[in-house]
């Protein structure tokens, strides 16, 4: 958390707020919120008109007249925020932007302190660095290329899909939901999935997360959007977070177990377990 829905909410909010708006200062109440950042880069962003906010996995990019780009990571319990100026600090704000000529500002809040801000000196020449490791996103993937990676590895599909390098945008939450209303079960080996499940799993992942992006992403802790409204489609979740509860699918009680270290919600009927392969008898 936040994943692409609960990210591409606060991109879409603040596009609406922000662009054609003059950066006048950046002001950082905790050094840890920055990465790769010196007083030069921030005071080169002074100045220049935002012409463009987007979304690159759970990445925000700000990109500003001059070439420079702002991007902001959110990590566990990152936020961005529009505040009236005058309201004093929060306890959890680490940064903040102000525009010239507005009585508002963009605050970045973080309780667990691990997002942060990277300000690129020149984003036409070089799009940020810390993108280039990125896989495609799981927004905009095609099917054959959701196959192409899903037979390129042996590891369990849940972890494959946390990988950002190899799929960028989900988490948790998202490829637990995707992969219940796919029918698999989270511990298959990635390649064992047959060309129908991974059609199948296309169709629900793109399906979830273009759903969740009309429900203002999921406010399952500390997630609101930029406007401070929390997200709804935490209420449509079929198992992330609903352990021992019933399965709204088949009525069988929701499983959890831990894969790679993460928390795994799965529905032990409709996703059955891989079949074990059998070692041949000498």
């Amino acid at each position: 958390m936040p994943e692409l829905p609960e990210v591409e909410t606060l991109v879409l909010g603040l596009r609406k707020d922000l662009l054609g708006r003059t950066l006048s200062r950046v002001r950082v109440f905790e050094k840890g919120a920055l990465r790769n950042t010196t007083a030069a880069l921030l005071k080169q962003a002074r100045g220049a008109r935002l012409v463009g906010l987007s979304r690159r996995g759970k990445f925000i990019l700000f990109q500003l007249s001059n070439g420079a780009v702002l991007l902001f990571h959110l990590k566990m319990t990152g936020s961005l925020l529009v505040q009236a100026r005058a309201l004093p600090r929060g306890r959890w704000e680490r940064l903040q932007l102000e525009f010239d000529g507005w009585d508002r500002k963009v605050t970045f809040v973080d309780q667990r302190t691990f997002g942060y801000l990277a300000v690129i000196a020149d984003g036409r020449e070089c799009p940020a660095p810390l993108l280039y490791e990125l896989g495609p996103d799981a927004l905009s993937v095609t099917r054959e290329a959701l196959q192409e990676i899903l037979l390129g590895s042996r590891r369990p599909v849940k972890t494959l899909l946390l990988d950002q390098r190899v799929l960028a945008g989900l988490g948790n939450i998202y490829v637990d939901e995707s992969l219940h209303r796919a029918g698999i079960h989270p511990a298959t080996p990635a390649s064992h999935i047959s060309p129908e499940r991974v059609a199948a799993l296309h169709r629900s992942m793109r399906s979830i997360l273009r759903k969740a992006i009309e429900c203002g992403g999921s406010s399952v802790r500390t997630f609101r959007d930029s406007s401070g409204v929390a997200g709804t489609f935490q209420r449509l979740h079929r198992v992330y977070g609903r352990k021992g509860e019933k399965c709204r699918r088949c009525s069988a009680e929701i499983g959890y177990t831990r894969i790679a270290s993460r928390g795994t919600h799965f529905c032990p009927e409709c996703q059955k377990p891989p079949r074990r392969s059998r070692r041949r008898k000498r």
